[in-house]
């Protein structure tokens, strides 16, 4: 009977702890699993986030906790700006008359920090004590500076003392949710009062994020450009996370302008309208372009579908037929364009008529694919550019200056100092160390 009731309940906590594992209990279970010895390794958590917001206690301090001590060590301390708002939301720092560096760590190896490794998994362990004494310690270190005198090198030393405390805390005010009892001599109040970041700033403010995407709209030639918050406000100090929303900024900056803006103007039908009348302009050679788009659009339906270097290919032909009828290169693109929105055909009397120029009916492909570099040109009204790599130099015989504007000629520089192993036509110019 013993065994059969253990196996139940083994069972049992079998079943929860794999709901634990797929983040899908309420508190009051992970609670009782707690208070019976239930092993827990959160590591094997398949949905954290889901269970967070499961157990999620709105009158925990955890994320006051989290922004306000957390803000502490992971401001960016580089100016002495930044110091002096660093030392006013200390709350125990003051003025004394005699001033005692920070010093050494609070942390003590084989005291209150212990160092494992484990063979087993390959994991390697810092494990962190702390108690009201720990705490007393830091209070001590603190009270024993001189607000005035403290030194770039204190704060840096107070803040790589801190994550220990701030996850204490943080646990802490999860602990005293469940128990009122389980709660530290000290309050991460006692230590520090709000600092305004990047990051909590930001977010604080985030119906203030902006961009100027509506201008883009009427002038697709316009840079996408999103504003922060913390942009504006110059009071604002710099921290690690701060610099990541710097980073996803940029990043996405970049994503628009290189990719979306691309594709945003191949949408937009009115682009399209100063192309309508080339085709007519030009009949023969748009003729020309038109056999070739339907070779490439009947490839669609073959099982040996068009590669990049025949697109080139088709490309060369066109630029040459529009040599041999005296058009402009430049031209070609815009004749191009045209002929993807019209309907070209020779009638009985052998002369070519071309219909239907609407700029509604206009239809990438195949112009983007022949004409890639041209194409990205005429919907974003940007030069298209691209890096060189020093893969593509098979031959060099000197050196190349900062800023110097290299013109090649069927991939040779017109000097014949440098040979490349592709057919570029056109300028390459030196930019911060890169041939772009």
């Amino acid at each position: 009977m013993a065994n059969y009731m253990n196996n139940m309940k083994s069972n049992k906590e079998a079943k929860m702890m794999n709901k634990v594992n797929k983040g899908q209990v309420t508190l009051e279970q992970l609670l009782a699993l707690d208070k019976a010895g239930t092993k827990i390794d959160m590591n094997e958590c398949e949905n954290k986030i889901q269970l967070m917001q499961l157990i999620y206690e709105p009158n925990s301090e955890v994320g006051a906790c989290t922004v306000i001590a957390g803000n502490m060590y992971t401001v960016i301390l580089e100016t002495e700006d930044d110091l002096d708002k660093f030392k006013n939301k200390i709350n125990m720092l003051k003025p004394n008359k005699t001033h005692k560096a920070y010093g050494e760590s609070v942390w003590v190896e084989g005291y209150n920090m212990f160092k494992q490794f484990s063979f087993t998994t390959g994991h390697y362990y810092v494990y962190y004590v702390v108690t009201n004494a720990e705490m007393k310690a830091l209070e001590d270190k603190i009270k024993a500076m001189d607000k005035d005198s403290m030194t770039m090198e204190d704060a840096k030393a107070l803040q790589a003392d801190l994550p220990p405390f701030v996850r204490a805390w943080q646990e802490s005010s999860i602990d005293v949710t469940k128990d009122k009892d389980k709660k530290f001599k000290y309050s991460y109040k006692d230590f520090f009062s709000m600092l305004n970041v990047v990051s909590t700033y930001n977010k604080k403010h985030a119906n203030e994020i902006t961009n100027n995407f509506a201008m883009i709209k009427k002038d697709a030639s316009i840079a996408f450009e999103i504003s922060l918050p913390s942009d504006k406000n110059d009071e604002v100090c710099k921290d690690m996370l701060g610099l990541v929303n710097k980073e996803i900024k940029a990043a996405a900056e970049d994503e628009f302008n290189d990719n979306f803006i691309f594709m945003y103007n191949i949408a937009t039908m009115d682009r399209y309208d100063k192309y309508v009348d080339y085709a007519r302009e030009n009949r023969e050679l748009a003729f020309f372009i038109n056999s070739i788009f339907d070779i490439c659009k009947a490839s669609l339906n073959s099982d040996a579908k068009l590669t990049k270097a025949q697109y080139e290919a088709m490309r060369n032909v066109i630029y040459t037929k529009a040599l041999d009828l005296c058009i402009d290169k430049h031209e070609v693109i815009n004749i191009a364009m045209s002929v993807a929105m019209s309907r070209i055909y020779v009638d009985k009397d052998g002369e070519i008529v071309v219909k239907a120029a609407d700029k509604d009916s206009f239809r990438a492909f195949p112009v983007k694919d022949i004409f890639a570099k041209e194409f990205y040109e005429a919907v974003t009204d940007k030069t298209y550019t691209e890096e060189l790599t020093v893969d593509h130099i098979i031959e060099m015989t000197r050196d190349i200056e900062d800023n110097e504007e290299i013109e090649f000629v069927n991939g040779e520089s017109t000097d014949g100092a440098i040979v490349l192993d592709i057919e570029f036509n056109g300028i390459v110019k030196e930019t911060d160390g890169k041939l772009i």
